[in-house]
């Protein structure tokens, strides 16, 4: 196994041991059995494999990861990885409590089970969450503070309590394809909004209109 020490490097190969590297890496498919000590990643994007890899001591810009099934296995260590966006797209039979250690995460999509686990990533900016099954909107969802993107397209979801507008830095908001019918006039209140889409549930002339009164400077899809 070679070792590289103390370069920026914009690949990265298997077999390797890094330390006090930099990385800058658009795009790697596939990484196996190496070895991050004290490293950086400036971007990265992983898009199915880390088996074998280990990390410690690093950190990140950027680290997008998706994990599908036959990689799955990463996530009994994912908090040792340095994950800012994790997009699972796996079902899991149950929720690994090691995601909500990761120190740095930013955004996380899932569309499976376990709200309940993932209304504990209070710190999340972004939150994916579509084809679940929702019926309602977990009150839960209103302790994300930090939130600017929100998608919960495709579930069944027929009403939005007025707590939405503890959102305050929501940006985009994703509500394509549920059971609406209105929306409560609290989404007024969400000042940094700038996209909202509704298309595909069940609003006509006047509450369309109603809802591009609450809000004049967002861009609206109905």
């Amino acid at each position: 196994m070679q070792i590289i020490k103390n370069k920026t490097l914009n690949i990265i190969q298997c077999n390797t041991k890094y330390f006090s590297c930099c990385f800058d890496v658009k795009e790697f498919s596939s990484i196996e059995n190496s070895f991050f000590y004290n490293c950086k990643f400036e971007y990265i994007s992983v898009f199915s494999n880390l088996s074998g890899c280990r990390f410690e001591n690093c950190s990140s810009d950027e680290f997008n990861l998706i994990v599908s099934y036959p990689n799955k296995s990463i996530l009994k260590n994912i908090h040792k990885i340095p994950v800012t966006n994790l997009q699972v797209e796996c079902e899991l039979d149950e929720f690994p409590s090691q995601i909500l250690k990761i120190s740095n995460l930013v955004e996380f999509a899932y569309t499976g089970r376990f709200f309940q686990e993932i209304s504990k990533m209070h710190s999340l900016q972004r939150l994916m969450i579509p084809f679940v099954g929702l019926t309602t909107l977990p009150e839960d969802i209103y302790q994300f503070r930090n939130l600017t993107h929100l998608v919960l397209r495709g579930n069944q979801i027929d009403s939005i309590s007025k707590g939405i507008s503890k959102l305050k830095r929501l940006e985009y908001l994703d509500l394509q394809g549920n059971k609406l019918t209105t929306l409560p006039k609290e989404i007024s209140e969400l000042i940094s909004l700038k996209r909202l889409y509704l298309s595909l549930n069940f609003m006509f002339g006047e509450e369309k209109k109603q809802i591009r009164s609450y809000l004049p400077n967002c861009c609206i899809q109905f």
